[in-house]
């Protein structure tokens, strides 16, 4: 299985507004995408193991249940849910994918 990961890097000055991501943004992304997202998973960053501030953040791991299904929903809305970013951050995310192992 495929798991699409947004990371939004922490940096002085990074703005993040969980509400809004919470409510309004992944219910766009829910929407946009239905089932061919089998999962979501959103982590907020809160420290590292020595004590300095998280690299990240927050994470979102969207675990893909069809690709052909993801790439077509992709194609079609992702310039608007990534129009949608500067609403709730002004930091660029970093997009990897991932296959699970």
């Amino acid at each position: 299985m495929r798991c699409l990961n947004v990371l939004y890097p922490n940096s002085p000055g990074a703005r993040f507004d969980f509400d809004y991501y919470m409510s309004k943004h992944m219910a766009l992304v829910d929407k946009t995408f239905g089932k061919s997202i089998a999962r979501i998973e959103v982590r907020r960053g809160v420290a590292t193991p020595d004590g300095k501030p998280p690299a990240y953040i927050a994470v979102a791991a969207l675990w893909i249940a069809s690709q052909e299904a993801f790439d077509a929903a992709s194609a079609q809305h992702g310039a608007t849910v990534r129009g949608d970013v500067p609403n709730f951050s002004n930091v660029q995310p970093l997009v990897q994918i991932d296959e699970s192992l």
